[in-house]
Protein backbone atom coordinates (compact mmCIF):
# COMPACT_ATOMS: atom_id res chain seq x y z
CA UNK A 1 0.00 0.00 0.00
CA UNK A 2 1.12 3.74 -0.55
CA UNK A 3 0.71 6.54 1.58
CA UNK A 4 -0.20 9.87 0.44
CA UNK A 5 3.71 11.14 -0.13
CA UNK A 6 4.06 7.69 -2.25
CA UNK A 7 5.96 5.60 0.52
CA UNK A 8 5.14 2.18 0.74
CA UNK A 9 3.50 1.34 3.64
CA UNK A 10 3.74 -2.16 5.08
CA UNK A 11 0.70 -0.89 7.74
CA UNK A 12 -1.25 1.86 7.70
CA UNK A 13 -3.65 3.14 9.66
CA UNK A 14 -6.37 5.86 8.71
CA UNK A 15 -8.51 7.85 11.24
CA UNK A 16 -11.16 10.44 10.66
CA UNK A 17 -14.17 11.59 11.76
CA UNK A 18 -17.70 10.17 10.54
CA UNK A 19 -19.82 12.11 12.64
CA UNK A 20 -20.47 13.65 15.33
CA UNK A 21 -18.75 11.86 18.26
CA UNK A 22 -17.92 8.94 15.76
CA UNK A 23 -15.06 8.17 14.03
CA UNK A 24 -14.09 5.48 11.53
CA UNK A 25 -10.72 3.00 11.73
CA UNK A 26 -9.07 1.59 8.40
CA UNK A 27 -6.57 -0.32 8.87
CA UNK A 28 -5.18 -1.73 5.65
CA UNK A 29 -2.12 -4.51 5.48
Amino acid sequence: MLTADGKLALFHLTVRPAGPGRWTFQFSP
